[in-house]
């Protein structure tokens, strides 16, 4: 009885790492990553917490939170008071106003909470680019999981305003 559940567990995580593979990283990430490759200059950077496949398919140096690929973060966390530090949610804001990085990819909850404690989203960028494939994962809600799937099916780019005008000049 026990090896037949581990069995059937087996197979739904296996099932739903496949739709994971193939709607949010393949057909979701990937496509976020080649829009900013097509879509930003070179030397350009990119904020956002998930570096994998949109750093890479970008080109684009990334300031990943928390730091794994970009020294500038981790040394622009150490400068933040004790406050800020508390918790992964709080520091997404203080880093874009520090960094002032390029684009800045989000998914909605970290928009909501950058918007709640600063205005650093309103005031430098605009939104300029939304992914969203919960179309897609609509059909998998009753699937064990469905939450974890839906974690990533929405992204907003937004692009700096400054810098915006700086690439029209040019």
């Amino acid at each position: 009885g026990l090896a037949m559940v581990q069995l059937i567990v087996f197979l739904v995580m296996a099932n739903e790492m496949r739709i994971q593979q193939t709607i949010i990283e393949t057909n979701h990430r990937k496509e976020i990553g080649l829009w900013l490759k097509a879509n930003a200059q070179p030397k350009q950077t990119v904020f956002m917490e998930c570096l994998g496949y949109i750093g890479f398919y970008s080109g684009l140096k990334t300031l990943d939170y928390p730091g794994l690929s970009s020294t500038e973060v981790v040394a622009a966390r150490k400068q933040f008071p004790a406050t800020v530090k508390k918790g992964y949610p709080d520091e997404f804001g203080p880093l874009i106003a520090v960094l002032k990085p390029d684009f800045v990819v989000l998914r909605d909850h970290e928009i909501a909470n950058i918007n709640q404690h600063m205005a650093v989203l309103q005031q430098d960028y605009k939104p300029v680019k939304v992914f969203d494939v919960t179309p897609q994962l609509a059909r998998y809600e009753r699937l064990p999981g469905y939450g974890y799937l839906r974690y990533d099916a929405r992204f907003t780019v937004f692009a700096h305003t400054r810098k915006e005008v700086e690439r029209e000049k040019t």
